[in-house]
C-alpha cells in the first residue's frame, strides 16, 4: 500500500545509508566529518535521480501495458519479465540495443556484488576472524589473504543459491522483506542507544 511503501521505506532507507556495514565503511574511510557529510549528501542526489528513473520506466510499462497485462495473458511467467520483454519489443528494429541492455544489467548487478563481498568479508573479518585469531599477529598480506578467501567462499554461495533464489518467486519482494525483518530490529538498537545512553553494548550481548 501507500502507507507501508512511505513509511517503511522511511526506515529501510535510515538503516541502509547510515546504520549497514556497506555505509559505515564508506564513512570512516574518508578523512574528516565534513567529507563524510558530503558523502552521504551525494549518495542521496545518486539515490534520488535512480529512484525517478525507475518511476519513469514503471510509467512507461504502465502506460505501454494498461490494457494488455502480460503476466494475465501468460506473455510472461512473472512480472519480473516484463521490463526485459518491453526492451526486446523495443529493440527488434535497433540491433545491438538488447546487447547493451543485458551488458547495462550485468555491469550494475556486478557493481553490486562486488561492493557486498567486499562489505560482507570485511565484516567477517572484524567480527569472527580476527576473535578467533585472537593473541596471534597477523601481517598485512594475511590478512589481505584471508579476505580473498572469505570472499571467494561467499561468492560461490551465492552461485549456489541463485538456483534457490529462482523458485521462491518476485525477488524484490523477497528482498524487501528480508531486509525489513533485520533493519527494523537494527534501528531500533541504534535509536535506542542514541535516546537512552545507558543502553550499551551489554544490553544486547
Amino acid at each position: 500500500t501507500f502507507w507501508s511503501i512511505t513509511i517503511g521505506s522511511v526506515f529501510n532507507w535510515v538503516s541502509f545509508i547510515a546504520i549497514q556495514p556497506g555505509a559505515s565503511q564508506r564513512f570512516i574511510a574518508v578523512a574528516t566529518f565534513k567529507e563524510a557529510k558530503a558523502v552521504a549528501f551525494w549518495a542521496c542526489v545518486g539515490y534520488l535521480v535512480v529512484k525517478i528513473l525507475m518511476i519513469l520506466v514503471g510509467l512507461l510499462l504502465y502506460a505501454n501495458y494498461h490494457d494488455c497485462d502480460p503476466v494475465a495473458t501468460q506473455i510472461v511467467q512473472k512480472s519480473g519479465q516484463i521490463l526485459p520483454h518491453y526492451v526486446m519489443q523495443v529493440s527488434r528494429d535497433y540491433p545491438g540495443l538488447t546487447g547493451l541492455f543485458i551488458s547495462g544489467v550485468l555491469s550494475a548487478a556486478l557493481s553490486t556484488m562486488s561492493a557486498c563481498l567486499n562489505t560482507v568479508a570485511g565484516t567477517l573479518y572484524e567480527d569472527l576472524v580476527r576473535y578467533l585469531l585472537r593473541g596471534k599477529k597477523q601481517t598485512e598480506a594475511m590478512q589481505a589473504y584471508t579476505l580473498k578467501i572469505i570472499v571467494l567462499v561467499i561468492g560461490i554461495a551465492c552461485i549456489g543459491l541463485v538456483s534457490v533464489v529462482e523458485k521462491l518467486g518476485t525477488l524484490f519482494q523477497m528482498a524487501i522483506s528480508l531486509s525489513g525483518v533485520s533493519n527494523g530490529t537494527m534501528v531500533g538498537m541504534f535509536v535506542l542507544g542514541l535516546f537512552f545512553p545507558r543502553a550499551n553494548t551489554k544490553c544486547f550481548s
